[in-house]
């Protein structure tokens, strides 16, 4: 899911060759995305996030990391994640952000 501020949501964010071939969707808000896991079978509880896995976005890292703290969630800030945790999320979690 893509959250998009005014300034760069006209960019082809989806035509980006990382994410080509990838269901991506763009949502208005965290909340928005919220709401909607609430009306369905997953469980937002069990969620595994990435935020700045480059480094290199440290504003974007200081703006959500309190956020993701509070939510409780897993997760990997300002480094790329290993092997062993995404194939860890991808079987225990029911969310990767």
């Amino acid at each position: 899911f893509l959250v998009l501020d005014k300034y760069v949501q006209g960019l082809p964010w989806e035509s980006l060759p990382v994410l080509r071939g990838r269901s991506v969707s763009r949502i208005p808000s965290m909340a928005f995305l919220l709401d909607r896991l609430d009306r369905t079978k997953i469980n937002p509880a069990r969620t595994f996030y990435v935020l700045n896995p480059s480094g290199d976005l440290k504003h974007t890292e200081q703006t959500f990391s309190g956020w993701l703290r509070d939510m409780n969630w897993n997760g990997v800030t300002g480094r790329p994640p290993s092997e062993l945790e995404i194939m860890n999320a991808l079987s225990e979690d029911d969310l990767f952000m």
